[in-house]
């Protein structure tokens, strides 16, 4: 068999911009025995986002009774939040048509209650699956558009997120130093905040590995390592683990590279974060090949395969098309809406103005009138 040719060397790891956690796991659990209405709406989303990198099928189960509560409660803000939520789950496990299909549902529902915290938050994610979709124009309009919500709302932990991802755009575009620059802003408002730079060191890991600087990436990768375990962050373990196995790859060390990968691959699947096995198989093919295990090797390509075919099918791209063409009809509807809005104002303007007119000149004929009854009664008593 042909030895193969290492095609995946660093994965992207994209942030996805949520509601900030303020409180751990166990505090919200306990708010959440007493929460009623459109609070509990919020414990449970926030309950969301402190398990789906741990344990997502309770993640799941949260933010899909939120939505229930949200749609029972009319809570708008609820809603949106809930379908941003299972936009990350689904996200995570590969659908990424169905994650589209719930952030543009999120980012309606803001767009509608003028919500531009909510809606900026929406247009990271979705920059994020046209990322991951390899449309880095349309990736970076989001991500763009969300550093200046994100910028003018002064909201620094999303400003965090959002460099990130940029960064990670201007990698896959082969635009290192760019991407570097971002990751710094992204370090240096993290320590500002007194927050873990995690992601930015994970993704700098990651450009540096495609520079071929393998032991330089690995220093950052193990300081990401550190921090990822010290928080319980699984899925940005998961991701360095495989960055580790690529910067191994790099350095020939084959033997850490499949043991770095095959728990990475442990990882993916207890957190059913199937979007990453595609890159892990495929990696863990070149390994074998490398170490002469061919039919390891084949099975590896095999499995790569059919990972990639449930993540990166044509109809996943003709259902993502469909849903772009449903977001411009919608945004064409809404421009016929205002302008239906603005016809409707003119009118009501003109009547008021006609009214306005009727009534003065039924005043003057009403004044009119009652003049004339004056004089004629005075007439008549002269005349007698």
């Amino acid at each position: 068999m042909k030895k193969l040719t290492v095609a995946f060397i660093a994965a992207s790891f994209f942030a996805l911009a949520q509601e900030p956690l303020v409180l751990p796991a166990d505090s919200l659990e306990q708010q959440l025995q007493t929460a009623k209405g459109t609070s509990r709406v919020k414990v449970l989303n926030l309950l969301f986002k402190a398990y789906i990198n741990q344990d997502p099928v309770k993640a799941t189960g949260y933010t899909k009774e939120a939505l229930t509560l949200a749609m029972e409660f009319e809570d708008a803000n609820g809603m949106a939040a809930s379908y941003n939520n299972l936009g990350v789950a689904y996200k995570n496990q590969g659908a990424l048509d169905k994650a589209l299909e719930n952030y543009l549902t999120a980012e309606s529902i803001y767009r509608k209650t003028g919500n531009r915290d909510g809606a900026a938050a929406t247009h990271n994610n979705i920059g994020t699956i046209y990322s991951l979709k390899k449309d880095f124009e349309k990736s970076k309009q989001f991500f763009e558009e969300s550093l200046k919500a994100f910028s003018e709302l002064k909201d620094s932990s999303r400003l965090i997120i959002t460099l990130n991802n940029l960064g990670n755009v201007y990698s896959d575009l082969g635009k290192y130093q760019e991407a570097l620059d971002f990751f710094n802003q992204s370090t240096e408002i993290s320590e500002a905040l007194k927050l873990e730079p995690t992601d930015a060191l994970l993704n700098t890991g990651n450009v540096l590995i495609r520079q071929n600087k393998a032991k330089e990436a690995l220093e950052f990768l193990a300081k990401a390592a550190e921090k990822s375990t010290g928080e319980n962050d699984q899925l940005t373990l998961m991701n360095v683990k495989s960055s580790t196995a690529n910067a191994l790859l790099l350095l020939g060390d084959l033997k850490g590279s499949e043991r770095n990968l095959l728990e990475a691959l442990n990882i993916c699947r207890t957190l059913q974060a199937f979007y990453f096995e595609p890159q892990i198989f495929k990696t863990l093919a070149e390994t074998y090949a490398r170490e002469n295990r061919m039919a390891d090797a084949y099975k590896m390509m095999l499995e790569y395969e059919q990972a990639r075919e449930k993540v990166f099918s044509e109809e996943s791209g003709r259902r993502i098309a469909q849903m772009e063409m449903v977001i411009d009809i919608q945004e064409k509807e809404k421009q016929i809406e205002a302008l239906k809005q603005e016809e409707l104002l003119k009118t009501i303007e003109l009547q008021r103005t006609q009214l306005a007119v009727i009534v003065a000149v039924i005043s003057i004929l009403v004044i009119a009138l009652g003049i004339n009854a004056f004089l004629h009664r005075k007439n008549k008593k002269v005349k007698v």
